[in-house]
Order: structure tokens, then sequence, then C-alpha cells
């Protein structure tokens, strides 16, 4: 398989016609036609963590993380020093896609995916290549196809390029385009500050014990630098305080503990949003109960579970053994 084929089947169905300049041009202008049905058309399975993401809808998930993993692709894992725990190293080709959806009922539509490409590392010993990208919707309505540019992670130059081009599309478009010049730059600025993906995904960055330690997210990193696949395995992960909605505080399945060992107090902050809060702004650890959570959610979990299972190395199965056992109650 020759260079520009092998990024063409690394994003699936994603803008082919895209890669045929690279890699004279190390920025990749990129589309999604169906995103109603792109993932799951594309090979790809839904990470379901035990402890629910934060939305901004109550009632909803408005974040679900997409993971495709080669064929033939193994997980390698490792003793990680900076984790002080074991952590996933993903194989050349896997593709991680956390996908954003607002509106209710049948309007509800994806509006933005932030993304990771792992490649293949080079004849000198280099690590992998890790290609990043953003979507964001070409148009309003209903199941509206995204566009968005993909960059190499380690080039920031690209990076800018990217982003700069991706808002100045954007800034002819809804809602953009219907903006005051003012509300339009304020707009954009967001987006741009949302868009510094490498500085957020470092690779095997620890979890908070104290709000705000190593960064707005609580949870930390594989050595990929991915959030949500290795926690699908766990059944312990610290708790989210971004967000509008935590919908784990009403979950009876889940057990929310302080480090201390003492429950949290809920507290109403801005927006009406109710925290789980521990003292001297330690981050609260939920635990899930098999035993307590519906079938569905249970055989979606499971799906996820043994999806990433049988792509572990041997080390790995022997350290996440324990994952698949709630799963037998499904067989």
């Amino acid at each position: 398989m020759n260079i520009v084929l092998a990024a063409v089947a690394g994003l699936g169905a994603i803008a082919v016609a895209s890669y045929l300049a690279w890699p004279r041009d190390p920025v990749s202008r990129v589309t999604v036609n169906d995103p109603a049905q792109h993932w799951a058309r594309e090979g790809f399975v839904e990470m379901v963590p035990p402890i629910q993401l934060p939305s901004s809808t109550a009632d909803a998930t408005d974040v679900v993380v997409w993971l495709r993993i080669p064929d033939d692709g193994v997980i390698q894992t490792r003793w990680s020093e900076a984790r002080a725990g074991w952590v996933l190293v993903f194989p050349p080709g896997t593709v991680a896609d956390r996908v954003e959806q607002r509106g209710s009922g049948p309007d509800r539509s994806v509006v933005d995916v932030r993304g990771t490409r792992l490649g293949e590392g080079d004849d000198e010993g280099d690590p992998p290549q890790e290609w990043m990208h953003t979507l964001r919707r070409a148009a309003s309505g209903v199941n509206a196809p995204l566009f968005g540019y993909e960059w190499p992670r380690s080039d920031p130059a690209a990076h800018q390029r990217a982003t700069d081009l991706l808002l100045e599309e954007l800034a002819t478009l809804a809602p953009a385009s219907k903006m005051s010049a003012e509300r339009r730059d304020r707009y954009l600025a967001s987006i741009r500050r949302k868009n510094e993906c490498a500085s957020c995904h470092t690779h095997e960055r620890p979890d908070n014990a104290v709000e705000g330690a190593h960064g707005l997210v609580n949870r930390g990193t594989d050595a990929s630098g991915f959030f949500t696949p290795q926690t699908v395995l766990m059944d312990a992960v610290v708790l989210e305080s971004y967000g509008g909605v935590d919908p784990n505080l009403s979950d009876p399945a889940v057990t929310i503990v302080c480090p201390d060992g003492t429950a949290p107090t809920h507290k109403t902050g801005k927006g009406k949003r109710v925290r789980a809060v521990c003292p001297d702004r330690g981050v609260p650890v939920a635990t899930l109960d098999h035993a307590r959570i519906d079938a569905p959610r249970l055989t979606k979990l499971c799906r996820a579970r043994r999806y990433l299972h049988e792509h572990l190395d041997e080390q790995g199965q022997r350290v996440f053994a324990d994952a698949l056992t709630p799963c037998e109650r499904l067989e």
C-alpha cells in the first residue's frame, strides 16, 4: 500500500480526495458526508466508559468516543512511571474520535469532532507520527455534513495553518456569518482555544488528585494520549468537574467517594450545575456496581471491553483479566 492510500485507509471514508496533495502539504481537508452513520459504517466501536462523561444536555449523552483498531493491530501494555500504573499503547492505524452532538429528538446532530490517527514510525526508529483532526458542521440542519482539517501533531506550523483554514471557512457559515463582528470574533476565538489538542492530550498524564493539577480533565491519559479508551477496562475512575450535567450524581449504579474516604458534598455552581465537591479540592472517585446497571448499558460496555481485550497483548490480558467478569452474565 503506498503512502497516500495508507493515509486514506487510516480515516476510512473521510476525505479521500483531500489526501491527493499529501505529503507535500501536511495539512489535509477532511469531510464526513453522513455523520449519523459514519462511525458505525466505517468499523468504529463506541467506547462506553463505566463512569459516564459529563454532558451539556439533561437525559442525553452529548459526547461519544469512537475507536477503530486495525484488525491485526495489537495494543501494547507497559508500566508507566508517570502514572504509577499500567498504560495502553495503541498500534499504528488506530483512529480515535470524540464526537459531540447537540439538539433534541429528531433534530439531534453531530456538531463537533476531534480525533487522532496514529501513523507508522519511520525507518530511523523515530516514534509513530500522530495526525490530529477537527471537524465542524458545513451547514445547518439535521445530519449536516462535516468538514475540517487534519495535521501532524509534531508540526506546530501545520497545526496553526489547519486552525486558520478551519476558522476562515467557519466565518462564512452560520452561525458565525449571522453574528456581529465582535460576537463572531469571540465565537471563533473559543474554537481556536479548543483546538489546542496536543497540549491537552499529553502522553501518560496522571489523573488529577487535586482539581486542575494537570489540566481541566481529571482523568489521565494512556501512552497514546487518549483519555477514554483505557477507562473502559476499569471500574473506578476519577470524576470530571467540567460540563453542564453530571449524570453520575443520580446514577444508582455509581458510588462516589472523596480521596479521604468521605462522601462528597453536592454544590450548585454557575448555570445551576451540580458538582460533587471534596475537601481541599480533592477529586472524587466514582465506582461502578455492575450488578446495578441495566442489561442494555452492560451490553454496550461489554462490547467495548471485549473489543479492547481482543486486541490486547498477553500482558494486557493479564492486567485487565477481571474486566470481562461482569460480561459473563450476558452469556
